[in-house]
């Protein structure tokens, strides 16, 4: 049976919205941009480049956005200047040195004053982060092929991350690192449910911690570079509700649709502790997942990781170079 939906790719590309033939009409905007590494010290010479919109184009579909790439360069103080005209000032920003990781950052305005985009002048704070120490982890797309869901094989099942697998009796992992359960399971997802994802560990003082993204200025190393050493949760739970609208006599009653699950959430983990006789912990594994723990009411899940396999060491820098699980095609893991 095949998964219920595929990721779908996503183009390198500027954001794109629908746009009308009478809006054609250019507005110049200014961006100063003010670039610092993740030690806060000014970075010279980042690459800073976008994409500015030119014009709609009609056409098949719904036609397509005309752009042309600007660029510019930071100066020994880190700072770097824009100054262009676009018909609609929607774009994303990629700054980028040899060192440094890549970062990202969006730009939207909805207004203009006297033929100026607002708001005007701007100042966009980039912060790039440092190359330190990537290392040979275990990484991998915890899915079916191409990104596709993989089925839960039973209601409650234990994934172990050093294996990539499944532990006895469905696979070959010996490690319970990941305990899932699915509560409240459905074969009909259109109809009323009410399911619940349960996140828990094997082993005392394991955990995990959700780590937020900033908003402005998103690098390719979306994660801090090591695992804290406190602040682990022992469970975690996602709900997923659906409550359909119900027609009675004189009118209707409103259903609802509830999901706990948000794509953009991160996670550090904390497995395999091992505690001395005091409660101390003395050794423990840590690793990361970046966009969640994907998963649907039916009983399909998929999630990306990166695990240390050298005990009490948090450095989750990957080096995509080196992974030490050989994956299959599809799962490969290119983040750092």
């Amino acid at each position: 049976m095949k998964s219920p939906m595929k990721t779908p790719l996503i183009p390198f590309m500027l954001l794109v919205s629908a746009a009308c033939a009478s809006c054609q009409d250019k507005s110049a905007y200014r961006l100063n941009f003010d670039v610092a590494d993740d030690a806060g010290n000014k970075v010279e010479g980042v690459t800073i480049k976008t994409a500015v919109h030119d014009y709609w184009q009609p056409g098949e579909g719904f036609g397509k956005d005309i752009a042309h790439l600007v660029e510019t360069v930071t100066d020994k103080e880190g700072a770097a200047r824009l100054s262009e005209s676009s018909s609609r000032c929607e774009m994303i920003i990629f700054a980028n040195k040899p060192g440094y990781y890549e970062s990202q950052c969006p730009f939207k305005s909805t207004s203009i004053v006297d033929d100026r985009w607002q708001p005007w002048n701007a100042t966009i704070k980039v912060e790039l982060k440092r190359v330190l120490q990537p290392i040979p982890l275990i990484a991998k797309k915890a899915s079916v092929g191409w990104g596709e869901y993989m089925r839960l094989p039973a209601d409650k099942a234990a994934y172990d991350l050093e294996v990539g697998d499944w532990t006895a009796p469905y696979g070959a992992g010996k490690a319970a690192d990941l305990i899932f359960e699915i509560r409240g399971k459905t074969d009909k997802p259109g109809e009323n449910y009410e399911t619940t994802l349960i996140l828990s560990f094997s082993q005392p003082q394991d955990g995990m911690i959700f780590v937020e993204r900033p908003k402005q200025s998103v690098s390719a190393l979306i994660m801090p570079y090591q695992a804290p050493n406190e602040g682990y949760q022992a469970q975690k739970t996602w709900r997923k509700l659906r409550i359909n609208t119900v027609a009675v006599k004189g009118g209707y009653i409103e259903g609802k649709l509830e999901d706990e699950t948000k794509p953009d959430e991160d996670y550090f983990l904390r497995l395999r502790t091992k505690l001395n006789e005091k409660g101390e912990i003395v050794s423990a594994h840590y690793a990361k997942v970046q966009g969640s723990f994907l998963w649907w009411p039916t009983g399909w899940l998929k999630f990306q990781y990166h695990f240390n396999l050298t005990p009490n060491d948090r450095n989750l820098e990957f080096d995509p170079t080196k992974n030490l699980l050989k994956v299959e095609r599809g799962q490969e893991v290119t983040e750092p």
